[in-house]
């Protein structure tokens, strides 16, 4: 795996551009705390977008049609972390907080983003 630093001058349009081409890829969020363990706190849900706000980074999911929207949010944000796999698919993000936590976007199944963007062809 290899992993990309997403800077904060950067992370607005990134966030955009990741969510507009992962829109509806099933993901797992899970959340990993100093002392306390690690947890999937959404397991195999729609992934509706990330976005970032005064307050924090937003991890929307939700299969719709009915189904319960699901929001993850994560304060006092340390870094933000693209990880790829050797051929550049996208597998995960990693949100790191001042606290130590982690709270991690897992692809369901990993894709290269070429792939799955509608506007490249």
């Amino acid at each position: 795996m290899n992993a990309r630093i997403v800077s904060e001058k950067e992370r607005q349009s990134f966030f955009r551009d990741f969510s507009r081409i992962h829109d509806g890829a099933l993901v797992t969020v899970s959340v990993a705390a100093p002392g306390a363990g690690s947890h999937d706190e959404i397991v195999n849900q729609s992934l509706r977008g990330i976005s970032e706000d005064r307050d924090g980074i937003v991890v929307n999911t939700g299969n719709g049609g009915g189904s319960p929207h699901i929001e993850r949010r994560v304060r006092n944000v340390d870094a933000v972390l693209l990880q790829q796999t050797d051929e550049g698919a996208d597998a995960e993000v990693d949100i790191a907080s001042i606290d130590g936590s982690l709270t991690i976007v897992r692809f369901r199944s990993p894709a290269l983003p070429e792939l799955l963007d509608p506007g490249v062809e």
